[in-house]
């Protein structure tokens, strides 16, 4: 594994927001709760807000992500590989058959009447983040009509990926490179979401690490680099913090407060830098990282 060390000096940022989904999902109604479990993404329901996301703890696990052989190197340990279905375990993500692509087929109504009205809301149109959050605010109910509450859908999707699953570094924009599984909401679980956050997480590592060896000033951490948290603490062994990894998504075990205790118990102060090395692998049944199934690694090459 290339591994580039520590990020020194440099400053971090990140746009990923689970405070801001969780600020927008916990004023929906039942029924828009319920319309989010039908497309397969009742897995943002679970999340817990988070004042803060350790950035540090981020970039030191994708120091050592080894994007050839898609693993997670760490210290004293045999690589962990990474597949599509931890990305299933932590975010409850639909993990279909179907590769997610941006073009491929005519939009449908509902793609086009989002368009429309993200068009007339935002010069960015459909990227702008600000109008998927104003329509998912919108007053969608049981009495709505069938393109309103496909337009919730596809505005849910957008706000999501935008906020937490392919987070970029602009702000209020998102690069839609999903729209053609937008389509159809009945057939949103037919794709693979998790082969999607995977893509993007593994192009990025290779992106920080190349900016890191540049030593730049800012460091922009995007896309979903909290799943690597989460999957990293499901591998250590934390005894009564330990969280059961056969209950999901796994996400939404750790709330703000908890993490924190987690990450200060397995952190190492090393002088100038700080490692997060302090908590052996704990052994399972079945260990997470050693599933055989829609292995997204060759995609990323």
């Amino acid at each position: 594994m290339d591994s580039v060390g520590p990020v020194d000096n440099s400053s971090i940022t990140s746009r990923l927001s689970l405070q801001k989904l969780c600020s927008v999902v916990s004023q929906f109604s039942d029924f828009k709760r319920d319309l989010i479990k039908e497309i397969g993404f009742g897995g943002a329901l679970a999340i817990q807000p988070r004042k803060k996301i350790n950035l540090k703890l981020s970039s030191w696990l994708m120091d050592r992500v080894d994007v050839d052989s898609c693993s997670l190197n760490i210290e004293g340990h045999p690589p962990v590989v990474i597949f599509d279905q931890d990305v299933e375990d932590v975010l409850a993500l639909p993990c279909g058959k179907r590769s997610i692509s941006a073009e491929g087929v005519d939009p449908s109504n509902a793609c086009i009447e989002y368009t429309r009205f993200a068009a007339a809301l935002s010069q960015k149109g459909t990227h702008s983040l600000k109008a998927a959050e104003v329509y998912l605010m919108r007053d969608i109910t049981s009495e709505s009509s069938a393109l309103e509450i496909e337009c919730f859908k596809i505005a849910f999707v957008v706000f999501y990926v935008g906020h937490v699953l392919a987070p970029s570094a602009k702000h209020d924009y998102i690069f839609i490179d999903f729209w053609a599984a937008l389509n159809d909401s009945s057939k949103l679980t037919d794709w693979n979401w998790c082969a999607y956050v995977l893509k993007h997480l593994f192009a990025v590592v290779r992106k920080f690490k190349t900016d890191v060896a540049k030593r730049n000033s800012t460091i922009h951490l995007v896309r979903n680099h909290i799943f690597l948290q989460v999957k990293y603490l499901d591998l250590l062994d934390l005894g009564t913090h330990s969280r059961p990894i056969n209950i999901g998504p796994h996400i939404g075990l750790y709330d703000y407060d908890s993490m924190k205790k987690i990450v200060d118990r397995i952190s190492v102060n090393l002088g100038n830098d700080t490692s997060f090395h302090g908590a052996s692998f704990r052994n399972v049944d079945k260990p997470s990282g050693l599933h055989q199934v829609n292995n997204s690694c060759a995609a990323t090459r």
